[in-house]
């Protein structure tokens, strides 16, 4: 090639650039290009209410909405009920981290071939695309704390009392509200690839995520099963832990489990590791698929 393009040299070259080997190298690798996930995010997002009238309100509307339908009819039912809480703060809890692996399977599924064309210009980790891909969760999950804390403020304006508790115990809902955006990218990393290779996936997934959903206590309390249950669905649900982990530091209800939080922990860091790894070698593959 003539050396009058030096810019086209180096893309050509970063195109052709080996795939690392080492999982270590090949993180390193995507953190480096941290502008590039910021950009690929900016993209999902604007992607995601692209030619339409309401825009960005479709991201609130479609956030609350669901969750708003849920408390108008569930709170009826006395079982369901914790005695600690008012229902709608029961539910909003659990949603503002759920509606986060749901959105982010949903959206994060198909994040790789809505970045298909770059990797026709030029090389990068593919696992800054999942990464990336988690932009429209964190939207959703701040939606649902401004929905949140406005309805914890409107039961201290109208009741006089304020459910949440201040204190050294909000640190352990920052560490959840972390876990949970570590483990939907770690599940859209398999996903993303899977999806690239096998369509069934947008078949299997909303089924899983419907299980998923009634197997986590978001509108229902974990005392309401059977202890055996509960502490299966604690053990394998990484989801519960989290949930559960959060009401204890937000409202003072349940208690703190050290070991469901370092099982779910434990699952977390596996599945987003597992996953990293999974997208660095399948990399010649993408490279063929788009």
């Amino acid at each position: 090639m003539s050396t009058d393009h030096p810019a086209g040299t180096y893309i050509i070259r970063r195109r052709l650039a080996p795939v690392a080997q080492n999982l270590f190298v090949y993180l390193w690798q995507a953190i480096r290009h941290w502008r590039l996930i910021v950009m690929i995010a900016g993209k999902i997002i604007r992607d995601f209410t692209a030619r339409t009238v309401l825009g960005f309100w479709w991201l609130i509307l479609r956030a609350i909405m669901p969750t708003i339908g849920l408390i108008v009819i569930l709170q009826h039912i006395e079982v369901l009920r914790d005695p600690q809480l008012p229902y709608a703060l029961y539910v909003i809890s659990g949603m503002v981290l759920w509606t986060s692996i749901d959105i982010g399977l949903m959206k994060g599924t198909r994040s790789m071939m809505q970045t298909a064309r770059l990797s026709h210009h030029f090389y990068f980790p593919r696992i800054i695309v999942p990464l990336a891909a988690n932009a429209v969760p964190i939207v959703y999950h701040l939606v649902f704390l401004v929905f949140l804390l406005g309805t914890i403020s409107w039961f201290w304006m109208a009741f006089g009392q304020m459910y949440i508790k201040i204190g050294p115990e909000l640190i352990w809902a920052l560490a959840m509200v972390t876990l949970n955006f570590l483990l939907v990218a770690g599940l859209v990393a398999f996903l993303s690839v899977t999806f690239m290779i096998a369509r069934d996936v947008r078949f299997v997934l909303p089924i899983v995520r419907q299980i998923w959903f009634l197997a986590t206590p978001i509108i229902y309390p974990i005392e309401l099963l059977p202890a055996q249950w509960a502490k299966i669905i604690l053990l394998l649900n990484p989801a519960a832990s989290i949930i559960e982990t959060l009401r204890w530091s937000l409202f003072g209800i349940g208690s703190f489990q050290p070991l469901y939080v370092m099982t779910a922990t434990t699952q977390v860091l596996i599945t987003l590791i597992l996953g990293a790894w999974f997208t660095m070698r399948s990399e010649r593959i993408l490279k063929a698929v788009l």
